[in-house]
C-alpha cells in the first residue's frame, strides 16, 4: 500500500510545530472536519509519537486539530514541557493539542523514563504544561505503580 504523509499542520496553538501523520489510508469531510487514518498510523508532533491502527481527527473552521483519537494497538511517547519523558500502550488515545493534554484508556501501561516508574490502570491522563500523570481504576482492578528503588547496602 502507498503510504500518504498527510496532515502537515503547522498550529499557532500552544502545541507548536507540525502535526504530521504518515498511514496506508486516508478519508476526509473538510466541512465536518473529519479526517481518518487506517493501517499503521504513525504520528509525530515535536518530540511526541504516537502509532495506532486508526486515528481520527477532529478539527475547527480553521483547519487546526482538537482532538487526535487513537485505536487498536496504541504505543506512545511522549515529553512534558520540563523534560519528564513517558513512554506506554494502551488499547485507546485520545490528545487534546489546545490543553497538551494525553488521555490513555483500557490496559494502559505508562513508564516514567526518567524516575523509572511504572504505572498500569484503566484510565491514565499525562498534562504536558504542568508535568503531571493520574490514573484511575474502572474496573475491579486497583491502579499499580512500581517504583526502582535500589538498595545501597547490597553494593557493600
Amino acid at each position: 500500500m502507498i503510504k500518504l504523509l498527510l496532515l502537515a499542520l503547522t498550529s499557532t496553538l500552544l502545541i507548536g510545530g507540525d502535526l504530521k501523520i504518515l498511514s496506508d489510508e486516508y478519508s476526509g469531510n473538510n466541512k465536518k472536519g473529519i479526517s481518518t487514518f487506517i493501517g499503521n498510523v504513525r504520528v509525530t508532533l515535536n518530540r511526541d509519537r504516537l502509532s495506532a491502527d486508526k486515528i481520527v481527527v477532529l478539527s475547527d473552521k480553521e483547519n487546526k486539530p482538537t482532538s487526535l483519537t487513537a485505536t487498536g494497538n496504541v504505543s506512545f511517547f511522549v515529553q512534558t514541557d520540563d523534560g519528564s519523558q513517558y513512554e506506554g500502550s494502551a488499547s485507546k488515545a485520545v490528545f487534546y493539542p489546545n490543553k497538551k493534554q494525553y488521555n490513555f484508556f483500557k490496559d494502559v501501561k505508562l513508564l516514567q523514563l526518567d524516575n523509572k516508574k511504572e504505572i498500569v490502570g484503566d484510565e491514565i491522563s499525562v498534562d504536558l504544561i504542568n508535568s503531571t500523570a493520574s490514573a484511575k481504576s474502572k474496573t475491579d482492578k486497583p491502579v499499580m505503580m512500581i517504583f526502582d528503588v535500589k538498595d545501597e547496602s547490597a553494593k557493600k
